[in-house]
């Protein structure tokens, strides 16, 4: 999603205990002016459904300005 500057982020088991790295990382990348979506693998593999709703609505929040803008 180069256009909007967001990251999408899938958490899965390489990412236990690395809390912290996680954080930095996202202030990192949130510095540059890029929006983090994050979701978890599980979800991504069981509940794709959700996760895509879930994902349009995070693009609405975050970069809908005036009722009329097209994304």
């Amino acid at each position: 999603m180069k256009a909007l500057g967001l990251i999408i982020e899938i958490d899965g088991a390489s990412h236990d205990e690395k809390d912290v790295y996680d954080r930095a990382r996202q202030q990192y990348l949130e510095s540059l002016g890029l929006l983090v979506f994050r979701i978890s693998d599980f979800d991504v593999k069981n509940n794709l459904n959700r996760v895509m709703r879930e994902l349009e609505d995070f693009i609405v929040l975050h970069y809908r300005t005036t009722p009329s803008s097209k994304i």
